[in-house]
């Protein structure tokens, strides 16, 4: 008992000890461990601050596409700081929704989200990552029940539920593989067995070539990828909860549009667009958020992007200077 007991003590320390976390993110790995460098930068976040906070949220391009670095050099003298809480893959309402008492526990002034069609208008999958795993809150489990069937559970969570709720009550158990390759590999470099690897860049270089979108718009005439399923009746229900709870805590939302190759509309049909559009321009007025969408972007040209929704080096930096601006006016209430 006495050993158990210590055990959940020397949990408690570490997760509450901001050397530990300096480690993670010092020994952790960009991709497999992404959801470890949430976890540090959300810990990582003063509740009380001189400064005002933004965060930054949504899918991957909302952690690869803007350079947060450049963002806060920028804002520094305007007493503003942001905080890159992007998460890999396509951050679905469902993990929106099971992070929300934590975003807002973490006392934010502004939050920026960026979702996209896929957002809303494909099954929710587990991969590249499960995030069902790492970030589960029980809370969400009337919802899925009252929106899907035993087959959703089977062909697209396709995950053991116990584990998942014992991930939830300990950080280790939960992160427990990731842990495991982190001291593992620390330990190496330490006796120079294996050469640290220099952190890697969270964005692209090169676009990819034109023989990769024209074999996915072959695909796509095939078979729709953006459509609508109970997902998404799902997705919109969880928004609005999100919505309406960040609204009520004072803290303002902005609900933007992110950069799309001019190809994109050629594997998404327009009844999508303007359904994705108009759901959340209608949700905007209603609970009292701002919406900008995608047509509000300045114009993004086809080398300027790695694949159809993800930028290179250079779009991201134009991307991240539209951003300069467009916070410049639209925050200027936080001051």
């Amino acid at each position: 008992m006495a050993g158990l007991l210590l055990f959940i003590l020397l949990q408690v320390g570490l997760e509450r000890s901001a050397g530990f976390w300096r480690y993670v993110e010092r020994n952790g790995r960009f991709h497999f461990d992404d959801a470890l460098r949430f976890e540090s930068v959300l810990r990582g976040i003063p509740r009380q601050t001189p400064f005002k906070k933004v965060f930054l949220i949504g899918t991957s391009q909302a952690r690869e596409d803007i350079d947060v670095a450049y963002l806060n050099e920028q804002f520094k003298d305007r007493n503003i700081r942001f905080y890159d809480l992007g998460v890999i893959g396509t951050f679905y309402p469902v993990d929106l929704y099971m992070l929300k008492d934590r975003l807002i526990a973490a006392r934010p002034d502004a939050i920026f989200y960026t979702p996209f069609v896929e957002t809303f208008y494909t099954p929710y999958k587990i991969q590249p990552v499960n995030n069902l795993e790492y970030y589960f809150n029980p809370n969400i489990l009337p919802y899925l029940a009252k929106h899907l069937r035993r087959e959703d559970y089977d062909k697209d969570f396709r995950g053991d539920f116990l584990d998942v709720f014992a991930g939830s009550f300990s950080l280790f158990y939960r992160f427990r593989n990731h842990f495991d390759e982190i001291f593992y590999a620390s330990f190496k470099y330490s006796l120079g067995v294996e050469k640290r690897p220099l952190p890697m860049d969270s964005f692209f270089t090169e676009p990819y070539p034109d023989s990769y979108f024209e074999k996915q718009i072959e695909k796509y005439k095939k078979e729709q990828r953006y459509r609508y399923t109970r997902y998404t009746d799902l997705y919109q229900d969880l928004f609005d909860v999100f919505a309406r709870d960040v609204v009520a805590h004072d803290i303002r939302l902005i609900v933007s549009g992110c950069p799309l190759h001019p190809l994109f509309p050629k594997i998404c049909s327009p009844q999508v667009l303007e359904g994705y559009d108009d759901f959340l321009t209608e949700q905007s007025r209603r609970i009292g958020f701002t919406f900008a969408p995608h047509a509000e972007l300045p114009p993004f040209a086809a080398e300027e992007f790695n694949d159809f929704t993800h930028l290179t080096r250079a779009g991201r930096a134009r991307y991240t200077r539209y951003l300069i601006d467009y916070f410049e006016r639209e925050l200027e209430t936080l001051k």
